[in-house]
């Protein structure tokens, strides 16, 4: 009975159900047969039910799993399509934001910008463009082509845009445009707009060419700033060359990259000459100036060297030399930048100037010298002097004369060491150039060579000058022996003279150390063997000599200058190898038209017996004075210094009759102490005594009433001489 009511519950069961599986649609059918084989058996109704029942339960059972499954496969598949339609919707949503964007970025670019169809047609405009021509979309959009425009066309264009659309080329071309006109306009006009016009093909996925898209972009100030930059670089290279500075740049190799004409005149070259070489072939070979090369191209810090560089014509000119590297913007080398002045003439009287401040130094250094020595001598000659009279016939007698005679020829030597230092003792008094040398060369003509010739041309109006007379005598005679010196075959001594006017403007350009006024120029020249240029330099420095051993001191040269220097004039000296020696003399022309002839006593009788104050801080100057003063039959006092003096002056001034003084005491100086004894005793006798007199403290002195002054060393006899002065006044 349940069999058949499965059988019936089968039977009548919807197609739609048991439909899905084949399998099902044969369990039917088997039941079919069931249920007909049921009937045949025709068992009772409740078996029946009970199979219809089970049946349902069964296939409940079975179908309620797929059932299931069937609806969650639906529920995800619904949920998948949701996700699918939103992200859709996303994607459509940020397509219309980005067209947005792009349309916005279309519309504000800075840039004038339109596309066109595949025709060449504009469809669309951004605003830049239309400010820029002052045209609206309507009267824009379909209107114009960009393949027939008329501008393009005259400028030479079209066949550059056609191959945008033909070949699918992005073309770039600049034009000039007027939006008013709408024709090619000249660049100066005011309306007009130089186009920088570039052209991108658009092509769909299937590479067929849909769109293009141009932009257009005013570089008329552009340009314009270029033509400017132009006429710039222009100007600067105007200015470059004709600066007067000369200028080269050079790369980290020293090779030339560039000079500017003032380098090229200063130096003698063409450019194509030296652009490209190295800057080494034009310097000195020496081992500084290759260090000074090295210099340049490894140092970026500013380099200030003096360096030699060959002229065209093969001489070598002296250069002030200043260097900086260069870099880029980015940090890199780009390379040296160097000037160059031209320091010959400069450097020739920078060396002058050095080699006057050198003499000077040296002079001091001689006076220095000279005036400590002189102190010694003054005590050699001193005890000499008192010992020959005591020793007369005496063995040893001849031991002293030739320390007296050793004494004298070492205060000759300090008198020309002092005579170089300016500090020697001289007269101020009116000197006639023309009788001076005329007396010379009386005395040249006995005495020389007669192969050598003396020629006198004796030109000066005016050849008086203030000095001393013996001293210029010496200077010029000195010269005249080192010119016969200089002539051992014969030659020509020529004595000339000139008067010469020494302006301002003459000071400033030979950088002399003569005062502008009137001078007498004294030349003497030799045709002798001359005077190399390398030694040039130190012929006036005491004890330089070229002469053998014993044949001269190296001291004439030193006096002579120290002499001219110190009578306010100059001296120089041209000479070649072979051509012979000029040397010329400055002596300032003194106001006075004649000279004065010099008068001195002549015997040794002192008036009566005198009482002297001898002052002088050596001790043993002192003593040997005060003794050459006892055997002249005087009473002697000593002070050791200024201080001393004064003060025993001060108490007893009614009972000396003369004061020698040291010029150079510590304490308070001679001419201190006399201005302070006069202050005592306006009446005071005085005679200076020193090692060397300084040229303005001798002038102060004698304008302050001392009547004579007496050089050490100095003997009983000169003393006396001196003595006798004062009190013959």
């Amino acid at each position: 009975m349940i069999l058949n009511i499965c059988a019936i519950s089968f039977y009548f069961m919807p197609d739609a159900i048991i439909l899905h599986s084949d399998e099902f649609r044969d369990f039917k059918e088997k039941l079919q047969d069931v249920y007909y084989s049921l009937n045949q058996i025709n068992e009772n109704l409740p078996i029946t039910l009970f199979i219809i029942i089970f049946s349902i339960f069964l296939l409940a059972m079975i179908f309620f799993p797929w059932f299931v499954w069937l609806q969650l496969k639906l529920k995800s598949q619904n949920k998948k399509l949701n996700k699918a339609i939103d992200q859709l919707n996303e994607e459509q949503s940020a397509n219309i934001s980005n067209q947005k964007f792009l349309d916005r970025i279309f519309n504000l670019s800075p840039f004038a910008a339109f596309i066109t169809d595949e025709k060449g047609t504009l469809i669309r405009a951004n605003e830049s463009l239309k400010e820029q021509l002052n045209l609206t979309d309507e009267q824009l959009i379909g209107n114009y082509n960009l393949i027939s425009d008329p501008i393009l066309e005259r400028q030479g264009f079209s066949e550059l845009v056609k191959s945008v659309f033909k070949d699918g080329r992005t073309v770039h071309f600049t034009c000039i445009w007027d939006g008013n006109e709408y024709h090619v306009a000249d660049l100066t006009g005011s309306n007009s707009v130089i186009a920088d016009i570039t052209i991108f093909p658009i092509f769909d996925s299937t590479n067929v060419l849909t769109n293009t898209v141009t932009t257009w972009v005013d570089v008329k100030n552009r340009v314009m700033m270029l033509k400017e930059l132009q006429n710039s670089e222009k100007r600067y290279q105007e200015l470059f060359d004709k600066a007067p500075l000369a200028y080269q740049s050079i790369d980290n190799r020293g090779r030339f990259l560039d000079v500017n004409q003032t380098w090229l005149d200063t130096f003698g070259y063409k450019k194509d000459e030296v652009i490209g070489n190295s800057f080494k072939k034009f310097i000195a070979s020496d081992e500084e100036s290759a260090s000074i090369f090295n210099n340049i191209i490894s140092c970026s810090e500013l380099k200030v060297d003096e360096l030699r560089i060959l002229h065209k014509s093969g001489k070598w000119i002296d250069t002030s030399l200043s260097s900086k590297l260069s870099f880029d913007d980015d940090g890199f080398f780009r390379k040296y930048h160097c000037i160059l002045i031209d320091i010959t003439e400069t450097k020739k009287i920078s060396e002058q100037l050095r080699q006057s401040e050198k003499m000077q130094a040296i002079g001091q250094l001689a006076g220095g010298i000279a005036h400590d020595f002189n102190n010694q001598l003054s005590v050699i000659s001193g005890y000499t002097e008192l010992l020959l009279p005591k020793l007369k016939n005496h063995k040893n007698e001849e031991y002293l004369k030739n320390i007296a005679l050793a004494t004298e020829h070492a205060a000759d030597l300090t008198s020309k060491l002092l005579a170089f230092s300016r500090k020697g003792k001289y007269l101020s008094i009116p000197v006639n150039i023309h009788d001076t040398i005329n007396e010379i060369t009386a005395i040249l003509e006995h005495s020389i060579d007669k192969k050598i010739t003396i020629v006198r041309n004796l030109n000066s109006e005016t050849p008086v000058c203030t000095g001393d007379p013996s001293q210029i005598q010496n200077v010029l005679l000195n010269l005249a022996l080192n010119a016969r010196d200089a002539m051992p075959d014969g030659g020509t001594l020529t004595f000339t003279t000139f008067d010469t006017n020494i302006d301002d403007d003459y000071v400033e350009v030979a950088n002399s150390s003569l005062a502008p006024g009137e001078y007498t120029q004294i030349q003497i020249k030799d045709t002798g063997h001359g005077i190399s240029s390398d030694i040039q330099d130190r012929i006036f420095e005491p004890f330089f000599t070229t002469k053998p051993n014993g044949k001269g001191t190296g001291m004439g040269l030193a006096s002579a200058y120290g002499t001219i220097k110190n009578h306010g004039g100059a001296v120089s000296v041209f000479s070649e190898p072979d051509f012979g020696t000029t040397f010329t003399l400055f002596l300032p022309t003194s106001r006075h038209t004649s000279a004065i002839p010099v008068t001195m006593p002549t015997d040794n009788e002192l008036p009566a017996k005198l009482n002297i104050l001898v002052v002088d801080d050596e001790a043993m100057l002192r003593k040997i004075c005060t003794e050459m003063l006892v055997d002249l039959n005087c009473t002697v006092t000593t002070c050791t210094d200024g201080e001393e003096a004064l003060e025993y002056y001060k108490n007893n001034y009614d009972k000396i009759d003369l004061v020698i003084l040291d010029m150079i005491m510590p304490v308070i100086s001679g001419y201190e102490t006399f201005v302070q004894m006069k202050k005592i005793n306006p009446k005071v006798k005085a005679i200076i005594s020193s090692g060397y007199s300084l040229n303005g403290e001798a002038q102060k002195l004698i304008d302050c009433g001392v009547i004579s002054f007496i050089g050490k060393p100095f003997k009983s006899k000169e003393l006396a001489i001196e003595i006798k002065k004062v009190f013959s006044v």
